[in-house]
């Protein structure tokens, strides 16, 4: 048979096995990418029908002052934070007749604030203010109400309920979706100080942690705390003052604290939320700043009197605060009566301090105290 047959014959063959395979290969690549091509408009139609959300409108800072019996305080719209917290029965020493501001030493930069991470975006809320001034005395209560919009177009309410005769804030937080998708967010209210380690007597300063079990307190160097789950409270501290968040018992949480560089620190609160279309979610906490006076943190059933430091002794500590206090309260209302100028100058804070110090050094002693024990001990079984 001819050369040439052949090679025809070899080719026809080759083209009856081969043409199925190229078939397979190449005429459903062209079929999908037709529907590829066809489905394309299609979405892009009903991303264009989809409502669009509108971006907020910028707000203008509002600046709240809220005067009660016991505190003068500046709250901002900018995240409903608080800016200054004077303590009217506070003076910065026997000397020095300057109001503390609270929010000075265990409040600073915004503390307060609350704000939302979305898709890993920490976005700022500026808020509208329902008023310019609240003044109130101490049988009285009164509300402050902040509304805002979040880029992503969630409604946002803040509430705060003062009281006249408490420190604590009652605190409402209530996120509404009225968007057609499902938003992811995690509401976020932080607490900042220029406090870290210990101060000059060796009292803590810096994030304390209060869980269900134990209280936790963070130094300079400590790597960043975090946790999930019931929590007490969490804030920032040094020896006479406390910034504390305080969730309600029932409900899951997440928190951070950490002292990121030397008089540094920093706590937050968090509430992670799904919300489908027309979805609202609502939270409810307690905002503290003030002093840590033994008494009235008692009296709040919340656990912040174990952000003192009382020391190895504390079970002589207690019973000897209450009764300076007890003389304080005593002869505070004598210098009230006495006083041209009309408020206390806390004449016992150089004695109270002077009972904690003795306190914090007879602890110290103890490892010595512990090894004269043992020696003792060892020579009577001589």
């Amino acid at each position: 048979m001819d050369k040439k047959v052949w090679i025809a014959l070899i080719l026809s063959m080759a083209v009856l096995f081969l043409y199925p395979y190229f078939i397979q290969q190449f005429y459903p690549a062209q079929e999908a990418q037709k529907t590829a091509e066809e489905a394309a408009p299609a979405e892009r139609q009903a991303r264009d029908a989809a409502p669009a959300v509108p971006a907020p409108p910028p707000v203008k800072e509002v600046r709240t002052t809220v005067e009660t019996p016991l505190f003068s305080s500046v709250l901002s719209s900018n995240g409903g934070s608080v800016i200054s917290f004077e303590l009217k029965r506070y003076s910065e020493g026997l000397e020095d007749e300057r109001i503390v501001n609270a929010s000075e030493k265990v409040g600073k930069r915004e503390s307060f604030a609350t704000r939302l991470e979305i898709n890993g975006t920490v976005e700022n809320i500026s808020f509208s203010s329902s008023t310019e001034s609240v003044t109130i005395d101490e049988s009285q209560e009164a509300e402050l109400v902040y509304k805002g919009t979040s880029s992503t177009g969630l409604i946002i309410d803040k509430r705060y309920l003062f009281s006249g005769d408490t420190y604590l804030m009652d605190t409402g937080l209530k996120v509404t979706n009225p968007t057609g998708n499902t938003i992811s967010v995690r509401a976020e209210t932080v607490l900042f100080a220029d406090v870290s380690g210990t101060d000059d007597t060796g009292y803590h300063q810096g994030p304390v942690i209060k869980t269900v079990d134990k209280l936790i307190r963070q130094d300079e160097g400590d790597p960043a705390a975090a946790g999930t789950g019931r929590l007490k409270w969490l804030g920032l501290e040094d020896k006479y003052f406390l910034s504390a968040l305080i969730p309600q018992a029932e409900k899951q949480v997440a928190w951070t604290a950490e002292a990121p560089a030397p008089g540094q620190s920093r706590a937050a609160l968090q509430l992670p939320m799904t919300l489908a279309p027309g979805e609202t979610a609502s939270f409810s906490y307690g905002s503290f700043i003030g002093p840590k006076e033994y008494d009235r943190l008692v009296k709040q059933g919340l656990g912040l009197e174990e952000s003192i430091e009382f020391g190895w002794f504390d079970w002589l500590a207690k019973p000897s605060l209450v009764i300076l206090n007890f003389f304080n309260r005593f002869l505070g209302t004598m210098a009230r009566d006495n006083s041209p100028h009309g408020h206390n100058k806390d004449t016992l804070l150089p004695a109270y301090e002077k009972s904690l110090n003795s306190m914090r050094e007879m602890q110290k002693m103890q490892p010595q105290l512990a090894a004269l024990t043992k020696s003792t001990r060892m020579t009577r079984r001589r």
